[in-house]
């Protein structure tokens, strides 16, 4: 730092280089950005598999969901035979072709299906095909700030 003539004035000289790796991390940093775009606009499904529990024992069932967990994430389970799944809509051919995966639903439950689940088995099949139709957002005031006019505010913090 150096003062020039008036007394009590600092001045500072800064200098600025132009770094390349900084240039390249910016395109970097585009083409992730870009790429992420791009894998967020992959559509995301959630359906429900059947497992096959003639196959091979009741103890093999941990088995093939920890298999099916390695590439999917698995949302819900209803042992021994029922799974909600979520993948991309290109990746479900595959995951009929899983070993252990009887059938794939994606949209309506077939009745036949349906017919040969037990009781609790057919309420978590309805359940997730119930909360699959279901219209998001439908809450009075949805979208709205907390503090809307016509709305209560949240009570403030207790003090211990």
């Amino acid at each position: 730092m150096r003062h020039d003539a008036s007394p009590g004035r600092p001045v500072l000289r800064v200098r600025s280089f132009i770094n390349p790796a900084a240039v390249d991390c910016d395109l970097w940093h585009r083409r992730v950005r870009q790429n992420t775009a791009e894998a967020t606009m992959a559509r995301l499904l959630e359906v429900l598999l059947v497992l096959n529990t003639v196959a091979g024992p009741a103890d093999r069932l941990p088995d093939v969901l920890r298999a099916i967990g390695q590439q999917y994430r698995v949302v819900s389970t209803a042992p021994p035979r029922l799974a909600v799944v979520e993948a991309e809509e290109g990746q479900v051919p595959a995951l009929r072709q899983a070993p252990g995966v009887r059938m794939v639903v994606e949209g309506d439950i077939p009745p036949d299906l349906l017919a040969e689940l037990t009781a609790s088995e057919r309420l978590f099949a309805q359940a997730w095909r119930m909360q699959a139709t279901q219209a998001k957002g439908e809450r009075r005031g949805e979208g709205l700030p907390w503090d809307a006019p016509g709305f209560t505010p949240p009570d403030p913090p207790r003090r211990p």
